[in-house]
């Protein structure tokens, strides 16, 4: 390539002292680099990376379709992919889940970022669905069918659900993990 910049007088031209100094201060730092979620999946650097279905979502028939793409696209960086219900403390690890069905272990990890999720109207499980649909029978007469939006409660503002998913990198000594939440199984 051509280095001309780094000897007189192209060094002087333009920015280029400045560039110069940027590169000697990026090869003397000592400090750990950060990475970003635009880095993915270069930021993982451990030999395997745990995918976990955090809570219980339902997959569906394509699934393994995903893993398998999900291997594929690790395969050139030599990073094996596998399927846990527990990250290992060698691995790094990918959590994916719905807002609605977060594990006590993602919600450890979201509270620890100061994220907390608050998800209004509340979601309800199949049963307490199964026990308003008789409460309703024995008084549904004259209500209107009110289309509800759920929204995501945030520090930052309310956030619409649906459509949205939610990405989240968090470095724990040589461990990197990345939280992806989403409002349906689509959305992951």
């Amino acid at each position: 390539g051509d280095i001309d910049f780094l000897f007189p007088p192209n060094y002087t031209a333009f920015d280029n002292s400045r560039f110069i100094a940027h590169i000697a201060d990026f090869l003397t730092s000592t400090e750990a680099r950060a990475y970003t979620l635009a880095e993915f999946p270069y930021f993982y650097d451990a030999e395997t990376v745990d995918v976990i279905y955090t809570g219980s979502p339902e997959l569906g028939p394509n699934a393994f379709d995903e893993i398998i793409a999900l291997d594929t696209a690790f395969e050139p960086l030599g990073i094996n992919v596998q399927l846990a219900s527990e990250p290992d403390d060698d691995n790094d690890v990918l959590y994916l889940g719905l807002y609605n069905q977060v594990g006590e272990d993602v919600l450890e990890i979201l509270n620890s970022e100061g994220i907390s999720l608050t998800i209004d109207p509340v979601i309800l499980t199949a049963d307490e669905l199964a026990q308003l649909d008789e409460e309703e029978e024995d008084t549904a007469d004259e209500e209107e069918f009110v289309d509800e939006i759920r929204v995501l409660e945030t520090s930052l503002g309310n956030i619409q659900m649906s459509g949205t998913a939610m990405f989240l990198l968090v470095e724990d000594g040589d461990q990197q993990s990345l939280i992806v939440l989403a409002a349906s199984s689509d959305g992951l």
